[in-house]
């Protein structure tokens, strides 16, 4: 963690733009969301903004946004996100979930997909498991 002037906590974190494990890209994980999570709930009520930024801002900061939007119910669009990596906000989601409620399954509403999308064919996602899975 490093601050810059006007910055009161910083957290930086490099993985691929990816949803799937490919070669040797790195993958959002479970650890990284636990980071991001640790760092929300030590800012929690210390700051008023909080900034989410990565290299184009068009999969990865919106689906760590859409996981705040989720976490603290705010009504700033992100929950309608059309373009955010779901591998992101999914390990978010879960992780959170799995720290408040713990032994409870997940049920997850991604919002939005393209019948192509490999989210909708997974079907619902709970506590991390497929349930069912639409025909190809």
């Amino acid at each position: 963690m490093s601050t810059k002037a006007g910055q009161l906590h910083t957290l930086r974190l490099c993985f691929d733009d990816i949803e799937a494990p490919y070669f040797d890209r790195r993958l959002f994980t479970e650890e990284d969301a636990d980071k991001v999570i640790d760092f929300l709930d030590r800012i929690d009520g210390r700051v008023d903004h909080v900034v989410v930024h990565c290299t184009l801002g068009l999969s990865r900061a919106p689906a760590v946004a859409r996981f705040i939007s989720e976490k603290y119910g705010l009504s700033n669009g992100f929950r309608d996100h059309r373009t955010f990596n779901r591998h992101v906000f999914k390990t978010l989601f879960v992780r959170w979930r799995h720290r408040v409620a713990p032994g409870k399954g997940v049920c997850i509403h991604m919002g939005w997909a393209r019948p192509d999308d490999r989210i909708f064919r997974m079907g619902p996602i709970v506590a991390g498991r497929r349930i069912f899975e639409l025909p190809s």
